[in-house]
């Protein structure tokens, strides 16, 4: 029989008889062609049994003969029913004609190319492992859709001529670059349908060029313009190569087109810029050469500081040329520097600092910035500097520009806003915390009071008074406290602080002792300030009496005023741009060193013994100050004495225009009524309740804002004893809702935080009591609110 094997062509045998039975009878001819044949073989009889299988297949199946003989093919290989295989054979055998198809084998998955071939018996089949090809035809045809979406991505267009035949097959992207769709474009003749494409300026020499390099086996390339129906211009190139025929002759042009648009307009708008350029530069280089005189004067003037040093082969750095601003900042000598080295015109430490840099500029040939604060013969400066490295033509740092930036101011005025801010924050802590202390106080001052009143005896008596004055020694720290963190209650004037410091001298010399002389130098056209006369005294003499505490073998205070502009630029940062007024209060006592200075406005803080100092004056004196929208600074040398100044902002009234709210004259008789007690803390609202109901008051309490407003439905309530700073609803919100509905209800409001209760918010009539209050205190409020 004759079967077609995959790749070999066919193979003869003598007869089929011996593949119908057992394949014993196969002549060793037949049985050595069927052995050593490079696919797999086997033979079927009538009944689907295996009757030969060679090595190859054997091996496929992972078998052996003895196993497959015999046995029909579909019991052995169940995988085989129902799957193009088994459609095969049973075809080939039904139709007696060869089949040849390609599938995965159902056994191992295998790719295989099979030929079934019928004979007398049965059928035969050969197949070949295809996986390699499959495989490269998978590769091929991913290599084919990533180029193809590569040149669709890039803009490239591939084309091929043949030029015996005239016959030019364009790729999809082809159409494309030539502004015409695929489907509509194509044409039998891509050449006609080229020409018509060209821009009618570029046609002849397009066509020209593709003539004559079809006429040459040579690379070739050439730039042409397209326009497309929509009337858009795009440049193309192309490039690409003749190959010969067998003859030798030019026989077939390939080559690829490109879109160079982009690539053409960044050409002509470089070549505009160059040309910009080069002029612009021609035009610089006159101006430098006409003007260097006027360059020696910028270099002189500069306001920064400028220094343009060598390098020398031995690597030391030498000054060549400084200008005046660097000479002002540094405070040398143009003539001490000029021509010498760094170690030989600076001090050790500034030269040193300058050395490590320039090496750094040498090696990494870069620019290099640094920061640096020390101390110059002009005095402590803090400067940026800026070395820059001017590179010969061996690309080797031979000269350095050094510019330097003074930043001595910048760095103290930063450091006056951070020491602003971390005050602000202290602040914050320590009117919490005396918030929550005057709550205390009230309820053991309170309740002090009425074990006093109670006493059984003399003893108790006194106890109870002793432990009311401390109570009362803790009052005046909270307010101490309260001034530092801005929420005491202040009444903002227009006030003389001439007039408040002149009407102190003899308090002030009194206070401080025979050993401290008291000066005093104020400004005659001093403008009015906006302050509190009261604290304002307290403030002066808080500052004298430290100042005395600074010199105990005595010396001198003196005391200054001065106007400060908004434009003075000696005023604080933290500042708004206003008008202030100055007032200064110097010594030469044993001043401070930078440690303490950091931290002297703080609260509680002292460097003075156990038991002489708080550490609360100059706390208070910083927060008074910023209460009423100033600030106050501190200077100080250790052994040079201290100098603070308190900046109070200008009052836009004179002190006679500009008056606080009066208040509203008492009537001699009091009227006896309902008080409505409403605290969030039990034990305050407890004291103030007792203390009202054994003054003869009906009263009734509330812990919230909400439950007020129930009680308050009945109308029966004469007078609202409300704590200002209650959550949820706070004790003016409370006020404003009961007052819609009883219009004339008197208020008194409970406070340890005076800040907020500004005459803004109150109403007319309202009265303010501060914890921690005396009995006494909180029944004259409730008998005003009474009477009004």
């Amino acid at each position: 029989m004759a079967g077609t094997c995959a790749g070999e062509g066919p193979i003869a045998l003598e007869s089929t008889e011996g593949l119908a039975g057992s394949g014993a009878d196969l002549s060793d001819d037949a049985r050595a062609i069927l052995e050593s044949m490079g696919e797999a073989f086997y033979a079927l009889d009538s009944a689907w049994r295996v009757t030969y299988a060679n090595r190859r297949a054997l091996a496929f199946w992972r078998s052996s003969f003895e196993e497959v003989r015999g046995q029909v093919l579909w019991d052995s290989f169940p995988s085989l029913r129902g799957t193009r295989n088994e459609e095969a054979i049973r075809a080939c055998r039904a139709e007696q004609r060869v089949l040849t198809f390609e599938a995965p084998s159902p056994i191992n998955g295998v790719w295989v190319r099979a030929t079934v071939t019928p004979f007398k018996d049965g059928v035969t089949v050969y197949w070949r492992d295809i996986s390699e090809r499959r495989r490269a035809e998978e590769t091929l045809r991913a290599s084919e859709a990533h180029l193809r979406l590569a040149q669709e991505a890039a803009g490239i267009g591939t084309w091929d001529w043949d030029l015996e035949t005239g016959r030019i097959v364009w790729s999809s992207q082809m159409f494309v670059l030539m502004g015409r769709p695929e489907a509509e474009g194509r044409t039998d003749d891509p050449y006609g349908l080229w020409l018509t494409a060209l821009h009618p300026d570029d046609r002849a020499a397009a066509d020209a060029a593709a003539q004559a390099n079809s006429r040459v086996i040579a690379p070739f390339g050439f730039e042409f313009r397209i326009q497309h129906p929509d009337g858009g211009v795009r440049w193309l190139l192309t490039r690409g190569n003749v190959l010969p025929n067998a003859a030798g002759a030019p026989g077939r042009m390939i080559g690829i087109n490109i879109d160079i648009t982009d690539r053409k307009r960044a050409e002509e708008a470089l070549e505009r810029r160059v040309a910009q350029r080069t002029q612009a530069l021609r035009d610089t280089v006159a101006a430098l050469q006409r003007s260097r005189e006027r360059n020696a004067a910028i270099f002189a003037n500069a306001p920064v500081d400028l220094a343009f040093l060598s390098v020398t082969a031995d690597g030391r750095v030498r000054i060549e040329d400084v200008n005046p601003s660097w000479v002002r900042h540094a405070g040398y000598t143009r003539e001490a520097v000029i021509g010498r080295s760094l170690e030989e015109a600076l001090s050790p430490e500034h030269a040193a600092l300058t050395m490590e840099h320039c090496r750094r500029v040498v090696e990494l040939r870069a620019k290099v910035e640094y920061e640096y604060t020390a101390e110059l013969p002009a005095g402590e400066a803090t400067r940026r500097c800026f070395l820059v490295p001017l590179l010969d033509d061996d690309a080797s740092v031979q000269n350095i520009l050094l510019t330097a930036i003074d930043l001595t101011e910048m760095r103290r005025i930063e450091a006056q806003l951070r020491q602003a801010q971390k005050m602000e924050a202290i602040g914050q802590l320590t009117g919490g915390i005396a918030h929550d202390f005057n709550n205390l106080l009230t309820a053991i001052l309170g309740n002090l009071e009425m074990l006093h009143a109670t006493a059984p005896d003399d003893r108790a008596e006194r106890r109870a008074a002793a432990a009311m004055r401390a109570a009362r020694r803790g009052g005046e720290l909270t307010q101490q406290l309260l001034a530092y963190a801005r929420r005491q209650n202040l009444s903002p004037q227009a006030v003389d602080a001439n007039a408040v410091i002149s009407g102190m001298a003899e308090l002030l010399q009194r206070s401080l002792g025979g050993l401290v002389q008291v000066e005093m130098t104020l400004d005659p056209a001093l403008w009015p300030s906006r302050s509190d006369p009261t604290q304002l005294e307290l403030m002066l003499l808080n500052l004298a009496i430290n100042a005395r505490d600074a010199m105990p073998e005595g010396g001198w205070i003196r005391i200054s005023t001065e106007n400060v502009p908004a434009r003075d630029p000696a005023l604080p940062a933290e500042l708004p741009r206003d008008d202030y007024v100055v007032i200064r209060v110097a010594d030469n006592g044993s001043g401070m060193p930078p440690d303490v200075l950091e931290h002297a406005f703080e609260p509680f803080f002292t460097t003075k013994d156990v038991g002489k100092g708080s550490g609360l004056g100059l706390a208070q004196v910083y927060g008074l100050a910023a209460q009423f929208g100033g600030t106050a600074r501190l200077r100080s040398q250790l052994g040079k004495g201290t100098t603070v100044e308190v900046f109070l902002p200008r009052a836009e009234l004179p002190a006679e225009e500009e008056s606080g709210r009066a208040a509203a004259p008492e009537r001699a008789e009091p009227h006896w009524g309902t008080v409505l007690v409403v605290d969030d803390e039990p034990d305050v609202r407890r004291i103030a309740v007792e203390m009202l109901h054994e003054a003869g008051y009906k009263v009734r309490e509330a812990a919230s804002g909400a439950e007020a407003l129930a009680l308050l439905a009945d109308g029966r309530v004469s007078v609202l004893l409300v704590d200002y700073a209650m959550p949820v609803m706070s004790g003016t919100e409370l006020a404003r809702r009961a007052r819609l509905r009883h219009p004339r209800l008197s208020v008194v409001y409970v406070t340890g935080m005076t800040d907020a209760l500004a005459p803004t918010v109150l109403t007319p009539g309202d009265a303010v009591v501060t914890k921690p209050y005396s009995g006494a205190a909180l029944l004259r409020s409730v008998r005003s609110a009474m009477r009004g």
